[in-house]
């Protein structure tokens, strides 16, 4: 059965939570010279149609007004890093990683 997957984030405008762990990053961790953060959400889909997943995916999954919907994880810039991913131990998916995405301080 084959598994869908969809990833979300918040538009800029309606991005709370990745406003919040910017502040919390700069004054619990001292980090300074982080100037942003995104937060996508991955959601896997499993046991139902394609016709299902797509009717379901701008509605379960996302708040179309407030969100933006990616079929696949952005591509990032060259001055872009992934700082932190978390990946559910019971997916049957994993996304990579490229070596030149990971954080470093």
């Amino acid at each position: 059965m084959p598994v869908y997957r969809i990833y979300v984030e918040k538009k800029p405008e309606f991005a709370v939570e990745a406003r919040s762990l910017l502040a919390d990053i700069g004054s619990a961790l001292g980090i300074e010279g982080l100037r942003s953060i995104r937060v996508i959400n991955r959601y896997d889909a499993q046991g139902l149609t394609p016709e299902a997943f797509a009717l379901a995916a701008p509605i379960v999954f996302s708040e179309p007004a407030v969100d933006v919907v990616y079929e696949h994880l952005p591509e990032i810039d060259d001055d872009e890093h992934v700082f932190a991913e978390s990946i559910c131990r019971d997916s049957l998916i994993s996304d990579r990683i490229h070596a030149r995405s990971a954080y470093r301080f």
